[in-house]
């Protein structure tokens, strides 16, 4: 009896420090360097042959395996459901609005009907997913929030089965576009080696001012330059800055000591690594600011690359339409965001030293930071 007694409270004890963030610090960094050993031990287990005859055999299904389709990857507010949007109005393209999404768009009881007013042209989200209840078996919410970064050896067949299924529901090609794959890209492109990925990005500075939000009744940030920490930040945002670095900082531990300072450091530091992943993977990559100010040679280009035929451009450019550019200097001087900018790249730079080895020691000693900056990305 006292055996049981002090077990229970032994598994109740690790349940609740693991759910701290200390508690997953320490088991991070007691597991760091032992958790891709099984990729090597896979290969090793490559014969599945049986040597004895009447046993089982792996049971076959549809697969997207071998079909083309298309991952449209972003950040938040990055113009990704405007492009998103324009791939809609192909008449061979069914277009998935974030299928990550916590609002389950096949699930008509959770999905509710609110649509952003920001985005432009955009009745609902959701009408690609009507009939395919199905995804329900295979959806997990965990994924908004938990593991937001899946190297190509990653387990994840639920997450699999589930984009299987979004390709194979359709006899167009399928468009998928994602706010929460860009560091899931090594996976993607692993599982789906027939995909074709397109990137957007936005300048940072206007996409974070983009992600703030401004009060209507002053015209003034939700949260200022001077206004403190990641932690004080939380009110205000709006989208998952804190999960993100939550989650991620055990992969990038450099985050953690963004935390301490504007959030726009957190900020910039997942929008550099979302970049530098997607220069990695991307097969096709389009700055938000060349879509808006020209958009048909843009989409020409996209539509060509991809070998999709592009929609009547009439059906287009209704859709289209440009923001103010540069607002960010409404909300603090190029010095404050370069101060920033540059405290994030020297520690990115310094990280990426490190697991790289000496190529950043000669350029840093001489002063060539320009040359940093581009040759970490080679």
């Amino acid at each position: 009896m006292m055996r049981r007694y002090i077990r229970d409270q032994w598994f109740r004890l690790f349940r609740d420090s693991v759910c701290h963030s200390e508690g997953k610090a320490a088991i991070a960094e007691s597991l760091r360097g032992l958790l891709h050993h099984h990729a090597d031990a896979a290969s090793a287990l490559s014969n599945t042959e049986s040597p004895y005859e009447n046993i089982g055999t792996p049971i076959s299904r549809t697969s997207a395996w071998g079909r083309p389709f298309v991952v449209v990857t972003g950040r938040f507010r990055s113009g990704s459901t405007l492009l998103w949007n324009l791939f809609r109005q192909a008449d061979d393209v069914t277009a998935y609005y974030e299928p990550l999404n916590e609002r389950r768009w096949f699930d008509r009881s959770r999905r509710s009907d609110f649509v952003d007013a920001t985005h432009r042209g955009v009745t609902n989200y959701w009408q690609e997913y009507d009939g395919l209840e199905e995804l329900a078996k295979y959806y997990r919410e965990e994924w908004t929030h938990s593991r937001l970064f899946m190297d190509e050896h990653a387990w994840e067949p639920d997450l699999q089965r589930y984009i299987e299924c979004l390709v194979a529901s359709t006899h167009r090609t399928a468009v998928l576009q994602f706010n929460r794959i860009d560091f899931r890209l090594p996976w993607i492109t692993r599982r789906f080696p027939d995909a074709k990925i397109v990137h957007i990005m936005r300048h940072p500075r206007d996409q974070w001012i983009s992600t703030l939000g401004f009060m209507r009744s002053s015209g003034s940030p939700s949260f200022g330059p001077t206004d403190g920490n990641l932690s004080d930040f939380a009110p205000h945002d709006k989208y998952y800055l804190n999960t993100w670095v939550a989650d991620l900082r055990y992969w990038f531990p450099f985050l953690d000591q963004a935390t301490e300072h504007h959030p726009y450091r957190s900020y910039y530091l997942l929008w550099k690594l979302s970049y530098m992943f997607a220069r990695m993977y991307a097969d096709v990559s389009i700055r938000f600011e060349d879509l808006v100010s020209n958009p048909r040679s843009v989409l020409e280009s996209m539509f060509d690359r991809l070998e999709l035929s592009m929609p009547a451009w009439e059906r287009l450019q209704g859709l289209i339409e440009t923001p103010s550019m540069e607002r960010w200097k409404a909300y603090a001087s190029n010095d404050w965001f370069c101060e920033h900018e540059s405290q994030c790249e020297y520690q990115l730079n310094e990280y990426l030293h490190t697991v790289r080895g000496e190529k950043f020691v000669g350029a840093r000693r001489s002063g060539d930071v320009e040359r940093v900056h581009a040759g970490i990305l080679d």
